[in-house]
């Protein structure tokens, strides 16, 4: 009987052994090759391969992301997520960030400022600050200069800075007197500083030789800009004294086009009630031909170039 009972509990144990050991190796077998996933967020691709190798798992990168607030080639995100258990030798799928976008700065010198800004749209960029000055060489609201210069490689939503152009830059004069000169004198004096000379008139002036300016609109001293008129008076003559052709005159130029051979311009001064012929020769090319017009009523020039009417304007 104790023999049998000795049996039975040796039996017994053995059972319970071997049913601890199955227990214990079947846990071994199913947690000995998982291993947990680490947290790979917001760290560089090779910290993040570092880490993973430790762990004997690869790295797979799944695509890559412009950010504009993850640095360039640091994890934007994880697939497993931190903390999931996996088998070892297991992939885990990352996005990686490209950092910011970036763009290449266009030429934007000698384009207009509407077309400036309309390329840097299309690029991505903004229009920066913007500051004027003169130039002899590129018209009115043209670009001269940009910074950063074109080329360059810039964050999208990067500013560049432009600095355009206001066209040529004035020129004033301050007026003198053209009293006690004759006409000749004055309109070359007028045109000399890039000035026109405007209506000429004549009126009464006890003392004055007949025939030379007694007054000027504007008036000496004023400032004026290049290209304006100035209406000079002429004294007018006396009881039998001459002045040459009273009335009110204008100085009219055309320039000859340029060319190789002489061409043959007429010009003819047309009114209501009449026409007349003012100029009728050959030409060199690039000749400028400059006559003084008496102005009655509101009359027109004809410019014949070779036969051919080209131009009409009013005097």
């Amino acid at each position: 009987m104790k023999a049998f009972l000795r049996w039975m509990g040796f039996t017994l144990l053995c059972i319970v052994v071997g049913s601890v050991s199955g227990l214990v190796l079947l846990n071994l077998t199913l947690s000995g090759g998982d291993v947990v996933v680490p947290d790979l967020e917001s760290k560089d691709i090779l910290v993040a391969l570092t880490v993973l190798n430790q762990r004997e798992l690869n790295l797979r990168i799944v695509r890559r992301e412009y950010s504009a607030t993850v640095a360039k080639n640091v994890i934007i995100s994880q697939r497993p997520g931190a903390g999931t258990r996996i088998k070892r030798d297991a992939d885990v799928s990352v996005v990686i960030s490209r950092g910011p976008k970036e763009v290449v700065v266009p030429t934007l010198t000698s384009e207009t400022v509407r077309r400036a800004t309309i390329v840097l749209r299309r690029n991505g960029l903004l229009v920066g600050r913007q500051t004027n000055t003169p130039s002899e060489t590129h018209p009115a609201q043209t670009v001269l200069s940009q910074n950063p210069p074109a080329g360059v490689v810039v964050e999208r939503g990067s500013a560049v800075n432009l600095l355009v152009s206001t066209g040529k830059e004035a020129a004033y004069y301050y007026l003198p007197s053209f009293a006690g000169r004759n006409l000749k004198s004055a309109a070359k004096a007028v045109e000399a500083m890039g000035l026109k000379v405007g209506a000429i008139t004549y009126e009464p002036s006890n003392g004055a030789r007949p025939g030379t300016v007694v007054s000027q609109s504007p008036p000496a001293g004023s400032r004026v800009e290049a290209g304006e008129a100035v209406r000079l008076a002429l004294a007018k003559a006396g009881l039998g004294q001459e002045a040459p052709g009273e009335g009110t005159f204008t100085v009219f130029s055309y320039a000859v086009p340029q060319g190789v051979f002489d061409r043959h311009v007429k010009v003819v001064v047309v009114t209501e009630r009449s026409s007349e012929t003012v100029y009728d020769r050959l030409s060199k090319p690039g000749a400028e031909i400059r006559l003084l017009l008496r102005v009655q009523g509101e009359p027109s020039a004809r410019i014949y170039l070779d036969g051919e009417l080209v131009e009409e304007r009013s005097l």
